[in-house]
């Protein structure tokens, strides 16, 4: 049972990964949407204040972490892993093909929960530059600054268009190599095919919009630096005047 004990330390590593991904997201968003909220205030301040509103949001950002968490570290107590069910039979009969229909089952959950994580990192990084586009437009209305005609404006097509082509031309990982009980685990392996090539494409099809909405956000990251470089150097001007 080796290789469904690997199997699942595997998975549970990949999903800690994820865990950390998102929990970087819900930092980065917190931070965005307080800088937004800060440019929104009236009368506006030069200092940033902590308000009840912002306690909320951390409040149900570490509630959702947490559930996140518990769904990830906690599905062992509900379905626990092959190698310990197979280790607590020992002393009995073990149904090789109840051992084989949980191995596909665990190996299903993981990959739900894998596209569960997608779609939550998508999510996040579109309210990020939704806030971020919010932010900046705000910025834009406090400095009086007029903005200039893009010069990027064939960028974002063109990344689409490599996008696709990139995730066209990816490839699926293949299956372990090819004992009794071993054989049996890698069959289901093989045989759950179908389901990882259609996460692999839900993960290219997320990964084309994942990297639309990061050229969103670098280009209103790149007009905001101008802007606010634009403006010291406005003010610096003034003052030496």
């Amino acid at each position: 049972m080796q290789y469904a004990a690997t199997t699942h330390a595997r998975e549970i590593l990949i999903e800690s990964a994820g865990l950390f991904w998102i929990l970087a997201e819900l930092l980065i968003l917190f931070f965005v949407i307080a800088g937004r909220d800060h440019l929104e205030n009236r009368p506006a301040s030069p200092t940033f204040h902590w308000s009840p509103r912002l306690t909320c949001r951390v409040a149900m950002m570490t509630v959702f972490f947490l559930a996140l968490c518990a769904a990830v570290y906690g599905r062992d107590w509900i379905w626990p892993p092959v190698h310990a069910q197979v280790v607590e039979a020992a002393e009995g009969t073990v149904d090789i093909h109840q051992v084989q229909a949980a191995f596909t089952a665990s190996c299903r959950r993981h990959l739900t929960i894998w596209a569960i994580f997608v779609a939550v990192w998508v999510i996040l990084e579109i309210l990020i530059v939704y806030h971020g586009w919010r932010g900046y437009r705000k910025l834009r209305t406090l400095l009086r600054h007029t903005p200039s005609r893009p010069t990027m404006r064939f960028a974002l097509p063109g990344i689409l268009l490599f996008s696709c082509f990139f995730a066209a031309s990816a490839s699926a990982t293949t299956s372990p190599d090819s004992g009794d009980l071993f054989a049996v685990l890698q069959t289901a392996y093989q045989d759950d095919a179908a389901y990882r090539n259609a996460m692999y494409l839900y993960l290219r099809l997320a990964g084309v919009v994942w990297i639309a909405v990061e050229w969103v956000a670098a280009i209103i990251l790149w007009r905001a630096c101008r802007m606010l470089t634009d403006a010291a150097r406005h003010r610096k001007s003034g003052h030496a005047a």
